[in-house]
């Protein structure tokens, strides 16, 4: 039995500051919890200081593996007018995991309007990404992935650019921490040049919303469009935009990624 990102959120135990949740195995990726729902948990809890103010970006660093049991600590660093600056600490069994700062921003009057324009529904050829137990990480058995452009990792053919499409299995309206949550799904790029399988990890991660006034309701068809900037001595750099089922685009994504091979 699996359990959805919406039961995951509603069972964390939520204080002004502080978040403690106990994450099943489902949501694993290797020997940590997924790096996207250690974010998605850190901006829950961040919400306990800051409950109504957007989102505007989140810089998280992984420190080291996060068990399944994790104690969220957040607080203040700066609140000025318009803006409210947030760390939040992620902490396992054997002590700091994770450090992630959030920062809130109200809308401005601005003359500067600059929007990416959306994208109409793909007509390319589908590749099913795989959920093989023991061999892709467990958390991917809560996304339907399937590839629109590029090739799958370990495929021997090297990719710089690939298209994603993703459904998540979970119920209900899209929140802010869906958002966080499909934005990490995508493994590293320069993985699709290697024949044999291999672990990869994410080292940092920059999240920025691009502040759309409503989320959409459907959880099926979003996507990912991501292109691979770099890849030498076991690092790769890699950006991505996130897009609606409409195809508005809801996120900014930049990593620095490891890969062990």
């Amino acid at each position: 039995m699996t359990t959805p990102l919406s039961s995951v959120l509603a069972q964390a135990t939520v204080a002004s500051g502080t978040l403690e949740a106990h994450i099943a195995s489902d949501w694993m990726q290797g020997r940590s919890v997924y790096g996207g729902l250690q974010t998605a948990l850190a901006l829950r809890a961040m919400r306990s200081l800051v409950p109504s103010m957007p989102i505007r970006s989140l810089q998280t660093n992984f420190i080291a593996p996060l068990s399944e049991h994790v104690r969220a600590e957040c607080n203040v660093l700066r609140e000025g007018k318009n803006t409210v600056q947030v760390e939040a600490k992620l902490f396992g069994t054997d002590g700091l995991t994770t450090q992630i700062l959030g920062v809130f921003g109200l809308a401005r009057p601005s003359q500067i309007q600059v929007t990416l324009p959306s994208e109409q529904p793909l007509n390319l050829g589908v590749t099913k990404f795989p959920f093989l137990p023991g061999l892709t990480p467990n958390f991917t058995q809560h996304f339907a992935i399937r590839l629109r452009e590029g090739h799958l990792p370990f495929s021997g053919v090297e990719t710089t650019n690939a298209i994603y499409e993703l459904d998540l299995h979970d119920s209900g309206e899209t929140t802010e921490e869906h958002i966080v949550v499909f934005a990490d799904v995508v493994p590293p790029l320069g993985m699709s040049g290697l024949r044999t399988p291999t672990f990869g990890s994410t080292l940092t991660w920059m999240l920025e919303f691009l502040g759309a006034a409503t989320l959409p309701k459907d959880l099926a068809n979003w996507r990912l469009h991501t292109t691979l900037v770099s890849a030498e001595s076991g690092y790769s750099n890699q950006s991505s935009i996130l897009r609606s089922p409409a195809g508005q685009a809801l996120a900014l994504s930049r990593q620095c990624m490891l890969v062990f091979g």
